[in-house]
């Protein structure tokens, strides 16, 4: 199983079902193209399920909510469209498909799509993800409903462990 440890977490994802975006070859030469990717995809067999996962640590420090907004709303959509370059098989969808796991090469209807956000916080800070959440699906909502994504979750890190998602604290 492969393990990173990354914003004071260790992520723990399934063999041969997971990947890094950043990681693939394909992307690294999309690098400075004005994307950005979240953190960590992989592909849950017992729920039939994409799950893309981005980390976040604040727990040294606050943040303003309209900047940590931008940035998952843009990690969000950057992410489900190269995922849809792969799908639709575009020229470079196409290259990215042969980097990626065979689980996420092909979509069909029956797969489930879930987007989450984990920050890593400190108790100042926990009041301002729920704006924040309510926020992100608001811009999100006729992009996630055209993927059948009911929302994206963000959560703390504890809430993120609670609710079963791969992440331990270091």
């Amino acid at each position: 199983m492969p393990v990173y440890e990354e914003s004071g977490l260790r992520i723990t994802l399934p063999d041969g079902a997971s990947f890094r975006i950043q990681e693939l070859q394909t992307y690294i030469h999309l690098k400075g193209k004005n994307l950005r990717e979240m953190d960590y995809c992989w592909f849950d067999i017992d729920r039939n399920r994409i799950n893309l996962l981005e980390v976040k640590n604040y727990s040294m420090h606050s943040f303003q909510e309209d900047d940590l907004t931008i940035v998952l709303l843009e990690k969000t959509i950057d992410t489900l469209f190269l995922l849809c370059a792969t799908w639709l098989n575009t020229p470079k969808g196409s290259e990215i498909r042969g980097d990626i796991p065979e689980d996420f090469r092909i979509y069909d209807h029956t797969k489930k799509i879930r987007v989450f956000h984990v920050i890593k916080t400190n108790h100042t800070n926990l009041p301002l993800l729920h704006p924040i959440k309510d926020e992100l699906n608001r811009l999100l909502s006729g992009k996630l409903t055209l993927l059948n994504i009911p929302r994206v979750i963000l959560a703390d890190h504890n809430s993120a462990i609670r609710i079963g998602l791969p992440i331990t604290l270091l």
